[in-house]
């Protein structure tokens, strides 16, 4: 029986180049032809990574559309934030409105706590919305400046409702212009899954 190599010497000129050229192009689609093609998806790849580092580069330079934009989006919204537990969020809130209160100068107030929980459609996650309403007697300019540090505070969601009263306070002089107001500050909170699930457990 003749070897391989013999068969391959005693077939025309012909017919050794056709078997060359088939054993060649069955190389380059065994091998060559799946090196390039993952070498194209990691171009690909690399082009998408590329692109993205570029525009978040760009978000970050105001000199850019998207960075102007950004800016303004950051200075009008604040900076986003992820919800915080209940006990970090009442804390925080609380230490916060107080804070306010007290560079403004209003000792005499009265503060009162509201909660509600709510679960979004689709969604094993409940949350829990928080709300601290302090009422207080002042000038027109202090509950201004009170409100605007409450709206600028990352530590207050929203600042829910307003409502501003004269004020009936005895003994308070007419010059001093006071205003009986009330101010509803809120922060959302994302309720802690195994105090949900004891809460359930108690409440069967």
């Amino acid at each position: 029986m003749k070897s391989i190599t013999v068969m391959f010497a005693d077939m025309p000129r012909a017919v050794k180049w056709l078997v060359s050229f088939s054993l060649v192009m069955g190389g380059y689609f065994v091998l060559l032809e799946p090196v390039l093609d993952y070498t194209q998806a990691a171009r690909s790849r690399a082009q998408a990574l590329e692109s993205r580092i570029a525009r978040l580069a760009s978000l970050g330079n105001e000199d850019t559309e998207e960075g102007r934009v950004a800016a303004q989006v950051l200075q009008s919204f604040g900076r986003a934030e992820l919800p915080r537990t209940s006990g970090e969020a009442v804390y925080l809130l609380t230490r916060r409105i107080n804070q306010v209160l007290d560079e403004a100068g209003v000792e005499d107030r009265t503060q009162i706590e509201k909660r509600s929980t709510f679960r979004p459609r689709g969604s094993d996650l409940r949350y829990e919305r928080v709300i601290i309403e302090v009422s207080f007697d002042a000038r027109p300019e202090t509950h201004t400046r009170v409100l605007a540090a409450l709206e600028s505070s990352p530590e207050v969601t929203a600042v829910s409702r307003v409502r501003l009263d004269r004020s009936t306070r005895a003994g308070a002089a007419a010059n001093q212009r006071l205003i009986r107001g009330t101010i509803a500050a809120e922060a959302w909170a994302q309720v802690d899954p195994a105090s949900s699930l004891t809460a359930g457990g108690a409440a069967r």
